[in-house]
């Protein structure tokens, strides 16, 4: 079962495409639904220990085609992070090709304690 955060309720889906159709989001025109960068933010769940509620609002769930500005994106929250949030999060930057997410930096992070680009 995939969580996730929007607006300020806590949602559940089959799939991040299910959920995606849940809230209408879609995908930007410039960007190629098949090969892509995203910056994703996650919370923690209670129930199942883990950082498996997606946020699925701006800051998170941010697209880009290309890594260069997914990073820039991805180190701005990092170095921001105390700023945009109030409870600790982990934070991911995947690309997503051939119908496949493969990490390629995540990093937990805590408002309390600050941030490097490390």
């Amino acid at each position: 079962m995939y969580k996730y955060h929007y607006a300020g309720a806590v949602g559940t889906a089959q799939s991040l495409n299910e959920a995606r159709k849940q809230i209408g989001w879609a995908f930007p025109d410039a960007i190629d639904p098949d090969n892509y960068f995203l910056v994703r933010v996650w919370q923690w769940d209670q129930t199942d220990q883990d950082y498996i509620v997606e946020v699925l609002n701006t800051p998170g769930h941010q697209i880009f085609n290309a890594y260069v500005d997914a990073l820039e994106c991805y180190k701005n929250l990092v170095s921001g992070f105390s700023d945009e949030f109030s409870e600790d999060a982990r934070l991911d930057l995947v690309h997503y090709h051939l119908a496949k997410f493969r990490a390629l930096h995540s990093k937990i992070l805590f408002p309390s304690v600050p941030a490097s680009d490390g």
